[in-house]
């Protein structure tokens, strides 16, 4: 996809403009290949606080609306969202957080549309799809069933984090050099 039909989807003139749920939903599920670049220079001037609450309340929709009794997906779900989470606390101070958390939004989305990822009705289908099938049927459509076994393989990777520096603490002893010979 191309810059300027990316930014025309997502209805911004700039990544400044980026800042609302619809927004991230727009970038996560359209289908169609986006370049790992333009989706971090989409990301790259969100506000930590922002992006943290839309990934939360993303991943927490999604969650609400996986079907029943697939624990395993919804507890990976569950897992991923703690990772982005953790990853996007750090973006507004360190641009290698940034690029992390964009990097890992980016592996999201292409494990989430992965045609493969689960099965309904024993028929291919993506994560998304998926998704919103068992939300039509909790609003009155045929009940289906659901296989995500093909998806269960995301892996969740170490993560690496800048802590900040620090300072020695003085324990106070008040013990002196001298008295150390003694």
């Amino acid at each position: 996809m191309l810059r300027e039909e990316l930014f025309e989807l997502l209805e911004i003139d700039s990544p400044a403009d980026f800042d609302y749920f619809e927004q991230f939903a727009d970038l996560m599920e359209t289908d169609g290949d986006i370049d790992e670049e333009l989706f971090y220079e989409v990301l790259s001037e969100v506000r930590a606080a922002s992006l943290g609450e839309i990934i939360e309340n993303y991943l927490e929709e999604i969650g609400k609306h996986l079907p029943d009794g697939v624990d395993d997906i919804f507890t990976l779900v569950d897992g991923i969202e703690d990772r982005l989470l953790l990853l996007a606390q750090g973006i507004d101070h360190d641009p290698s957080a940034r690029r992390a958390l964009a990097e890992e939004l980016h592996r999201f989305r292409e494990w989430y549309l992965d045609p493969g990822g689960a099965l309904v009705d024993g028929e291919a289908s993506s994560i998304r799809d998926a998704v919103t099938s068992a939300r039509e049927e909790k609003l009155g459509a045929a009940p289906r069933r659901y296989d995500f076994s093909a998806s269960l393989g995301y892996e969740l990777r170490e993560l690496s984090m800048s802590l900040g520096s620090y300072e020695k603490i003085d324990t106070g002893s008040g013990e002196d050099e001298e008295d150390e010979d003694i």
